[in-house]
């Protein structure tokens, strides 16, 4: 593959996968209703045609995994299927850590953990719920979050969060059910817009950022882990806040 005129920002590689920077606002996959390579992975077909044949469902592009829409930072992308097998083996396993940047409403704790079922009431719902017992259509998921920093004056707070079994929402749901949504994500239950923080910049809806993903590589058997910096409009907003 030639990657000078690639349309995302590469991480890093090795022969076998790419680690890209995904942008806020655009789908990991097409949605069923969408056709047109708008999405991550529509992108890399159009890019490149093969990566329609690496991952076993033709229309994930070699994704290891997805990333929300909304959700921006560092993605795997496996370059083979024998690459995307042996990936996808790690991440189900539980091997594949990532870790987010989220900026949420209120002050949280130092560290926090929540640990229950998340999943959807109905097909097609656009929320999902956190439950302490089990129920239908939920999947069990845990949240860790780490305090960074408190910004006093707009009693908001950069966050950390690890989120393992990267549910669905996972981090948007956690943070909401225990009383810190993400700032801007309405869905959720905030009642301010990141927007309305920093007027004159050019912001996502909210900022949930996968920073880091780590791994042992199974080509190598060395540590890999790879960090994406957050966008410059979000760093300003941080240096605004500060």
């Amino acid at each position: 593959m030639n990657f000078a005129s690639f349309p995302f920002d590469v991480l890093f590689q090795t022969d076998q996968y790419l680690i890209i920077d995904k942008p806020a606002g655009i789908h990991s996959v097409e949605l069923p209703n969408e056709k047109g390579g708008t999405s991550v992975a529509g992108q890399l077909v159009a890019f490149d045609n093969s990566f329609a044949l690496i991952a076993p469902t033709s229309g994930d592009g070699g994704l290891v995994h997805r990333l929300d829409q909304h959700t921006s930072g560092a993605l795997l992308v496996a370059k083979n299927n024998v690459a995307w097998h042996s990936l996808h083996t790690l991440l189900a396993a539980g091997a594949v850590k990532k870790s987010y940047a989220i900026l949420v409403t209120g002050q949280p704790l130092p560290r926090q953990k929540i640990s229950g079922y998340l999943g959807s009431r109905y097909r097609g719902s656009k929320k999902v719920v956190h439950s302490e017992q089990p129920q239908d259509r939920m999947l069990p998921a845990s949240t860790s979050f780490e305090l960074t920093r408190y910004f006093a004056n707009s009693a908001v707070s950069l966050t950390k969060a690890l989120a393992p079994t990267a549910r669905r929402h996972q981090v948007r749901a956690h943070a909401a059910a225990l009383g810190f949504p993400l700032v801007g994500d309405m869905l959720y239950g905030s009642k301010v817009r990141l927007s309305d923080l920093a007027v004159d910049l050019v912001l996502p809806d909210f900022l949930l950022h996968a920073e880091t993903i780590s791994f042992l590589d199974p080509f190598t058997n060395k540590a890999v882990e790879v960090r994406s910096p957050l966008s410059m409009p979000c760093q300003q907003l941080l240096g605004m806040l500060s």
